[in-house]
């Protein structure tokens, strides 16, 4: 009975130590993403290093040039200071001249929407009465021109800065 037992034992055991194929298949995915991962760690430490080989030779390298055109570059960054200073003025001329020439435009068609509606009215004023309709409309658009005037008046009053 003994040894009967035992030979059950050395079987359980002997299928034990079998792998499951598909866990076989999975050690094998894990053993080459390991691989994989230590050599990208490898290639990450190599890069790191070659960039801070680069890193303190451009240092070096600017402080070289830092102290042989050290006083150039004081002696011109006021120019370049000014150069930006210029550029941001011209554009935000340019953005007043084009706000002024919108409100222009603006003042130009509310002035012509006002005088073509007194002129209509002029024309028919036999036959129209001047009611509050009308009223609302020619003020509406006499608004319309004070607005574009006021705006016209503070593009301009920009553009001139």
């Amino acid at each position: 009975s003994l040894k009967t037992n035992d030979s059950v034992d050395n079987k359980s055991t002997d299928e034990d130590n079998e792998l499951d194929p598909r866990i076989q298949v999975e050690l094998e995915q894990l053993n080459n993403c390991t691989d994989l991962i230590n050599k990208l760690e490898i290639e990450l430490d190599e890069a790191n290093t070659t960039f801070r080989i680069l890193l303190k030779d451009s240092m070096r390298r600017l402080k070289v040039m830092t102290c042989k055109l050290g006083s150039c570059i004081d002696r011109a960054r006021p120019y370049y200071e000014a150069v930006e200073i210029a550029r941001k003025a011209q554009l935000e001329c340019q953005k007043a001249a084009v706000q002024f020439q919108r409100a222009n435009g603006i003042h130009q068609a509310a002035k012509e929407t006002v005088a073509l509606a007194e002129a209509r009215f002029l024309s028919k004023q036999n036959e129209w009465q001047f009611d509050n309709a009308w009223q609302e409309m020619l003020n509406h658009a006499t608004t319309k021109v004070t607005e574009a005037e006021r705006q016209k008046s503070e593009s301009g009053r920009e553009h001139q800065k």
